[in-house]
């Protein structure tokens, strides 16, 4: 749905510039090209768009009432500067987005907020219970797979297949 935007996108930055800040190839499957056709196509609709979150931002908003996600959660969103582990200006501005319509970013390990007494009753977790920001799987395959040091790789095969290296 999303292959001009694409195309405009990588017009407008180059796909290197694109690559460089995001980690992400320019394709269709990041969100960044899909907010771009959702504020060309559905120009109300998108006017009125008070926050965009992938599922545990969204997950997080349920348990804590605050909008707030993982830095490695957020990165297959393609808005987030890799480098700098914050939302991307440049690529906002690509994907007519704001800071403010985004959740507050967290880095693995921090703690976003606390389970409401809301969410206690509807799920059965201890109001108070510190909710603490994740990764996914596959990035955390490295870690569990103890690839620090030169030389060693790890394929974690799941939804998707995942491989790394530590290079020097």
């Amino acid at each position: 749905r999303a292959q001009k935007e694409v195309k405009d996108i990588v017009s407008e930055l180059g796909a290197e510039a694109v690559h460089n800040i995001s980690g992400k190839p320019a394709d269709v499957t990041p969100c960044l090209y899909r907010c771009r056709w959702l504020s060309t196509h559905m120009p109300k609709v998108w006017a009125k768009t008070a926050k965009t979150a992938e599922v545990h931002g969204g997950l997080t908003h349920f348990l804590t009432g605050q909008w707030a996600t993982s830095t490695a959660s957020a990165d297959p969103m393609g808005l987030l500067d890799v480098g700098a582990y914050d939302w991307s200006d440049v690529l906002l501005k690509a994907a007519r987005l704001t800071r403010e319509q985004l959740p507050r970013l967290h880095r693995p390990g921090e703690i976003m907020g606390e389970v409401t007494a809301e969410a206690a009753k509807l799920t059965g977790l201890k109001a108070g219970t510190p909710v603490i920001a994740g990764g996914g799987d596959g990035q955390c395959a490295g870690t569990g797979a103890n690839t620090f040091l030169e030389g060693r790789a790890y394929v974690n095969l799941g939804t998707a297949a995942v491989s790394g290296s530590y290079g020097k």
